[in-house]
């Protein structure tokens, strides 16, 4: 099924050069584990799908893996206790999205522990679903303006869009300490 997965448009060829790069860099790592990897089409400018596996000991031993990758990668960082894992979200730096994955009985058990650490370091929290991708939100989004106020009717637009999202948690401690 992953390998039937389309590439990612990227839309920039700097942006795909960092993707390749960031992908190729956990490629020829030991401690990162390729789970799945897409057929990749071929086309000049695309980011073949890629999802790696690492410890939760070497993800927090080493910053590189905290480094978003942007495109269609993901990193699945395996715990071996529920303290590893508490220990690792109180670790993070602020997110825009956290998502929990589980059945109602893992939820039952582990939310009351996960979310308000998950509420102190991301903006939103998603429980067996995943994030939208900026497209999803509206065609009104303008990526290269050549103005900005050439798009502030756009950005106006996705605003008013978007706060009917919002969902009050409490401030990350996280950015505000980078403030």
């Amino acid at each position: 099924m992953f390998r039937a997965a389309p590439d990612g448009v990227m839309l920039t060829a700097g942006i795909h050069n960092s993707y390749v790069r960031s992908t190729e860099s956990r490629n020829s790592r030991k401690d990162v584990k390729l789970l799945a990897a897409g057929a990749g089409s071929g086309h000049a400018g695309s980011a073949v799908p890629a999802l790696y596996s690492v410890s939760a000991q070497t993800f927090q031993s080493d910053a590189s893996l905290h480094e978003e990758v942007f495109g269609p990668c993901s990193l699945v960082i395996w715990c071996e206790s529920m303290e590893e894992m508490r220990s690792l979200l109180a670790g993070l730096d602020g997110n825009l999205t956290a998502t929990l994955h589980a059945s109602p009985e893992e939820l039952s058990s582990v939310a009351p522990t996960l979310v308000p650490l998950l509420q102190s370091n991301a903006g939103r929290i998603i429980i067996n679903g995943y994030p939208t991708g900026v497209e999803a939100v509206s065609h009104a989004i303008v990526r290269h303006a050549a103005f900005f106020d050439e798009a502030a009717a756009q950005r106006e637009e996705t605003n008013a869009q978007l706060r009917c999202m919002v969902v009050p948690i409490p401030r990350c401690p996280t950015a505000e300490r980078r403030l």
